[in-house]
């Protein structure tokens, strides 16, 4: 019996300490917050953060600071909004400050969403991009991560299935590339498991940006870039899922447009890409090598 309540004051006692922590940590916020004198300087103090869940004492200073530092009042005032998730600190070319604002789309049917916001040194708004993460997949959280496989740090999604709508356990990430004015998916995963293929079949890829304007060669030139990012890129993009060329596409229907799918089937059937993908299996990176060994199969998925 004593031992039984030797252990229950010993579990009492973590959980108050843990608590206490938490207390603080979100007592410190606030002071920080309420500290800072301007806009950046209330930004600067909850770097890192979950801003979804700020303490009430500075949720409200800390959205309007955002708000000046956008430029834009309206922002984040509905519910389809979304709203400011995490800041991070940045150096990548100009950039210094990236802001993800995100819709969770825990609706369903519903689409979750997120934006990137870059700032410069001095907080000036240099870029937003705005782009979905996927159908019937909410958003549970966004962080920032390092990683061997790349040369500078990642933006790591979290997103799982929600309500009445496919499997609760399944828990998926996707991986993003920040550069000035540019926004990349270079990698989508399940969580626990293998790589999967990326949504490219509707107008707008279901999951990440919209894709800059390339040619054949262009893309073709990226498997061969000295670029790992630029490399996994053309790979989550190749190895995507698309609607193929010949498939009927119906009015009203939200799906790849004709000359998308050409474009892609033209480059996966480009010769110099098959020696690409040959040579990027003996890769020694093992992002690289499963990008390309998924990229390498040809199913009902990418439009064979």
């Amino acid at each position: 019996m004593r031992t039984r309540t030797k252990i229950g004051l010993s579990i009492l006692a973590v959980v108050c300490a843990v608590l206490l922590v938490r207390w603080w940590d979100r007592w410190a916020i606030v002071g920080a917050v309420r500290a800072a004198s301007t806009a950046s300087e209330v930004a600067e103090a909850v770097v890192g953060e979950n801003l979804k869940d700020l303490p009430v004492g500075a949720h409200g200073r800390v959205l309007d600071a955002l708000r000046e530092l956008t430029g834009k009042d309206e922002y984040w005032r509905e519910y389809r909004d979304g709203s400011p998730h995490r800041l991070f600190r940045w150096n990548g070319g100009a950039t210094r400050w990236v802001l993800v604002v995100t819709y969770e789309g825990m609706n369903v049917p519903d689409a979750s969403w997120m934006a990137v916001h870059q700032f410069d040194a001095s907080w000036n708004e240099t870029s937003v991009i705005n782009f979905p993460t996927g159908y019937r997949i909410a958003l549970f959280d966004v962080w920032k991560e390092e990683f061997d496989a790349v040369p500078e740090p990642m933006i790591v999604v979290r997103l799982g299935s929600v309500g009445s709508f496919g499997d609760y356990s399944y828990r998926q990430r996707q991986y993003y590339s920040v550069r000035d004015g540019r926004v990349a998916m270079i990698r989508i995963e399940e969580e626990g498991g293998g790589l999967e293929r990326a949504i490219f079949s509707a107008s707008h890829p279901w999951n990440g940006p919209a894709l800059p304007d390339r040619s054949v060669d262009e893309w073709v030139r990226l498997l061969t870039s000295d670029d790992t990012v630029d490399v996994l890129e053309a790979l989550t993009w190749l190895g995507g899922s698309h609607v193929a060329y010949s498939e009927q596409r119906d009015a009203g229907v939200n799906q790849e447009s004709v000359e998308d799918s050409l474009l892609w089937e033209r480059v996966r059937d480009d010769p110099r890409v098959g020696e690409s993908l040959t040579a990027l299996l003996r890769s020694a990176n093992g992002w690289v090598t499963a990008a390309a060994a998924l990229a390498s199969v040809r199913d009902d998925l990418s439009g064979k």
